[in-house]
């Protein structure tokens, strides 16, 4: 995800460069409580409007997954796992394919 920038007054001329700041704009995350341990999953868009997700610890079945992906009009682009507990990776062979 990238930061959207705002330009701001150029700095002094001498300077020779232009200034811009970094807007912070935080992501869209949903979690969903999945899999034989009610494991976290997350998924992560840049915004609600996204159609691309990032899924971190697909702990549940990617069937599960990819419908509450659906419900919010967005798709798998990408795995995070954060450790490879069995309650964190369930579905992750699914998903990936």
């Amino acid at each position: 995800m990238t930061a959207r920038t705002q330009p701001t007054a150029p700095a002094p001329a001498s300077a020779g460069r232009v200034v811009r700041r970094l807007a912070v704009v935080p992501p869209a995350v949903d979690r969903l409580t999945l899999g034989p341990l009610a494991t976290n999953c997350y998924l992560v868009r840049h915004d609600r409007a996204s159609t691309e997700a990032v899924v971190v610890d697909p702990s549940g079945s990617a069937s599960e997954i990819r419908l509450e992906l659906a419900s919010r009009g967005a798709h798998c682009a990408a795995i995070l796992v954060t450790h490879a507990h069995f309650d964190h990776i369930v579905g992750l062979a699914d998903l990936a394919e």
